[in-house]
């Protein structure tokens, strides 16, 4: 009797392990990439107050107002379209008497570009190559899409030292 709860135990686990990990695959190797993908977080890791308004945050997108309509546009085709519409200048001036705080100047630059770019997916692992020059792997977890970009993040003092330096992780919500 044993050996016979033994074995049902061993089946039943078996069972029970095959299909929750069969779920998991099923939803990364069935996420629908197609459609499109908006910019909603600009991750680093530390916080800044870029913005000068008493409050920090470690996503950048809540520190400014560049970047509000960034989004990537997937087609069936295994091809596409990442369309800019600014892009943000950030300058950094040591506060009086410090040397280690930062008054931090955005400025917006308003533009319209759009890039293409040539994507495979394999599960929740999204390669795209952009402009046939760029390569990016990103991860694709239900409706978020994000990909770091290693040092990604920096900030300039006045004579172009680099005072701020981390990697950013930029994160896309389908929509």
């Amino acid at each position: 009797m044993r050996k016979c709860f033994y074995a049902i135990t061993v089946i039943a686990l078996s069972i029970f392990s095959l299909s929750c990990s069969s779920d998991d695959n099923d939803s990364n190797n069935n996420a629908s990439l197609q459609g499109t993908w908006k910019l909603t977080a600009w991750n680093v890791g530390e916080s800044f107050d870029l913005n000068n308004d008493g409050t920090a945050s470690a996503n950048l997108l809540d520190e400014m107002d560049c970047y509000n309509n960034e989004t990537i546009i997937f087609a069936e085709s295994n091809v596409a379209t990442y369309v800019s519409t600014s892009y943000a200048d950030i300058y950094a001036e040591l506060e009086a008497g410090s040397t280690t705080e930062y008054d931090y100047t955005i400025e917006c630059i308003m533009e319209m570009e759009s890039s293409d770019a040539i994507y495979t997916q394999n599960g929740n692992v999204v390669t795209l190559t952009i402009d046939g020059d760029v390569t990016l792997i990103a991860t694709i977890d239900g409706d978020t899409l994000s990909f770091v970009v290693p040092d990604g993040y920096y900030i300039e003092d006045d004579e172009f030292n680099v005072v701020v330096e981390q990697d950013l992780t930029f994160v896309f919500t389908k929509q």
